[in-house]
């Protein structure tokens, strides 16, 4: 009988694990997609199967758009989300303030029309990843008629609509909750001739203007600051620390900085990394990182008439399980050791383990913990932070103990962790007689 509830239980609990794990929604037709994101309950991941078109006359439904209502993952599974809609739309996504969504998978997202937007959050918005482009095009194309007009940027807004939105606190009481984060992924508005804008705006006379140029890849749709933070990415002919750029909603933004802690423009705040680079097309292309931190812990336990060693010296190794690529970190004299967790990883998992050392006196330990990048309260604009796990149980701190323990008079060194273990089962097989003795 005992065996049956043992085996029931294990697999209520896998069960569970399972429902809290989510389901997974495999998509493979643009009907499908849109389907499983408006259906897709809390923890729930869809995950795209094959590349999609959104062809040029195609109706997506109401408002022609496709819903996001639950806390979902979106997992592109390296395939491309592509809109080839000519006619005005209002959006292809559009996430709903009941809903929250993550983008991982190294996926794309393209947009033929520039006129078109691509995503509105109107909900908790987290992307790991992804390429979000509008296919290139020439300012002052024939093709694509921007007027001169006064105010200079009204005749050309809308023929750059932006890749992604965020409205919070919205007018009217409606309750957007669209706080847009980006820890990676690609950012091109798809400009040739970035420097033609820069021109039309006037921007080298008066660089502090509210038409910055992260605008129309990434907006502020309602002209409340900070819905948008940026942790990490490549922005391609827009520089990150240039402010947020929206040309329409800006005029009422006192402070329209993307990045965590600029009280500046063109100034990335430290611990923030901003490196320039230009792509095979001679555009400029920005890359941001923000190192994501994890402190390890060394304890020791003499049970020893010896005076207890250093904490510091310990070694520790971070691996990536996707890459396989490896971290190393020392402990200091407080016994601390530190990773930096590259933020291009995001949405990689890592292990973290103590690297045994030498000392025959000392019982190494042998935990494991898993390590991913999640983000932290709202309250601190969802800065990314490491997440450790131990045996699939969340905690707060990684801790490693070492036991120094006298190595027996025979002077066998090689075996002292086996000593440890067959003292801890002597130990435990008196416990056992003993407590048979007192019942029997």
């Amino acid at each position: 009988m005992k065996r049956f509830l043992l085996l029931l239980l294990a697999v209520m609990m896998i069960a569970g694990f399972a429902a809290a794990e989510g389901k997974v929604h495999e998509v493979s037709t643009v009907a499908q997609l849109q389907e499983a994101l408006a259906n897709a309950q809390d923890g729930d991941t869809v995950r795209l199967m094959k590349d999609l078109t959104i062809g040029k006359d195609e109706t997506l439904g109401a408002r022609d758009q496709m819903y996001v209502y639950n806390d979902i993952t979106l997992d592109m599974n390296g395939k491309t989300l592509r809109d080839e809609r000519t006619r005005k739309v209002e959006r292809v996504i559009n996430l709903q303030p009941s809903g929250s969504m993550s983008i991982i998978g190294h996926g794309r997202f393209e947009n033929a029309n520039h006129d078109n937007d691509f995503l509105q959050a109107l909900g908790p918005l987290f992307i790991y990843s992804g390429h979000f482009a509008h296919d290139p095009f020439t300012w002052g194309d024939p093709d694509c008629i921007y007027k001169n007009s006064e105010p200079a940027h009204i005749g050309n807004y809308r023929k750059l609509g932006y890749m992604i939105s965020s409205y919070i606190n919205g007018p009217k009481g409606q309750g957007y909750q669209g706080y847009v984060t980006v820890y990676g992924g690609t950012f091109d508005s798809g400009v040739k001739n970035p420097e033609a804008v820069w021109e039309a705006h006037g921007m080298s006379a008066n660089r502090n203007k509210t038409c910055y140029y992260m605008y129309p890849i990434i907006n502020e749709g309602n002209q409340y600051a900070h819905g948008v933070t940026t942790y990490g990415g490549t922005y391609v002919t827009a520089s990150p620390a240039n402010g947020e750029a929206n040309w329409m909603d800006g005029v009422s933004i006192k402070d329209p900085y993307y990045l965590n802690g600029q009280t500046e423009l063109f100034v990335a705040p430290a611990p923030y990394t901003l490196t320039e680079s230009k792509g095979s097309d001679n555009r400029m292309r920005y890359t941001l990182d923000y190192p994501v931190t994890l402190t390890v812990l060394k304890t020791l336990t003499n049970r020893t008439d010896a005076p207890t060693p250093a904490l510091s010296g310990f070694r520790f190794e971070l691996k990536n399980t996707a890459t396989g690529k490896t971290y190393s970190a020392v402990s200091d004299a407080d016994g601390k050791a530190v990773f930096d967790l590259p933020l291009e990883n995001a949405e990689d998992l890592y292990t973290l383990r103590e690297i045994p050392g030498d000392n025959p006196q000392m019982l190494y330990s042998d935990l494991v913990y898993d390590v991913k990048i999640v983000p932290g309260p709202r309250e601190e604009r969802y800065k990314p932070v490491a997440q450790l796990s131990l045996n699939g149980e969340v905690v707060d701190s990684a801790v490693f103990e070492t036991v120094l323990m006298t190595v027996p008079a025979t002077g066998d060194t090689q075996n002292a962790p086996l000593y440890a273990a067959l003292l801890l089962g002597s130990m435990l097989a008196l416990i056992l007689i003993s407590r048979k003795r007192v019942h029997g």
